[in-house]
């Protein structure tokens, strides 16, 4: 009886902090946005408590489980990196599959910074699109395969190049020569 009193005590004490006070984080985990949510006896970590216990040796025992979510940074961001292709597919169930493929590049001078407006054409597929401020351009509904890429840009030489679609990332980036 005194052990349910406690853990009573203990789930009313805790009820009142929907999230974890920064008082008691360390390092990284102060100042984590959102804010750590941490939830009072979590329906799911209920069922197997009684395994948890004849694991140890003992009876059953009045416990509380509390259940903290931290988010945990994988990787750096990456602001460089452009997905260049996407593949599409639907069946009416007869087995035969439509397939889209949408790819984008982008397009620089031979300083490395990005050409807005210049005018870009898949000329085999007869696709034509403009890059936008950032020199990005996309490309949907094409044909996987090798395909014929012209960028034109006022004060710049035109660029012709083969590419295969889908491709790794450097292959649908090009880089014109200024006049």
């Amino acid at each position: 009886m005194q052990e349910q009193q406690l853990l009573a005590q203990v789930l009313q004490a805790l009820g009142r902090f929907p999230t974890i006070p920064e008082s008691f984080l360390q390092g990284a985990l102060i100042g984590q946005q959102p804010p750590l949510p941490m939830v009072a006896l979590h329906p799911d970590a209920l069922k197997n408590l009684a395994e948890f216990w004849a694991s140890l040796g003992n009876t059953l025992r009045a416990s509380l489980t509390i259940t903290v979510t931290i988010s945990v940074p994988l990787f750096d961001d990456m602001t460089d990196f452009l997905v260049t292709s996407a593949t599409t597919s639907a069946s009416a169930g007869n087995g035969n599959a439509d397939v889209w493929l949408h790819f984008g590049g982008q397009v620089f001078d031979n300083l490395a910074n990005a050409v807005p407006g210049a005018l870009v054409d898949l000329v085999d597929s007869g696709l034509r699109t403009r890059t936008g401020e950032d020199g990005r351009f996309v490309f949907s509904g094409v044909l996987a395969g090798a395909h014929t890429l012209r960028v034109v840009a006022s004060g710049f030489q035109p660029s012709t190049q083969t590419l295969t679609v889908p491709g790794m990332p450097g292959n649908f980036q090009v880089t014109l020569m200024s006049l």
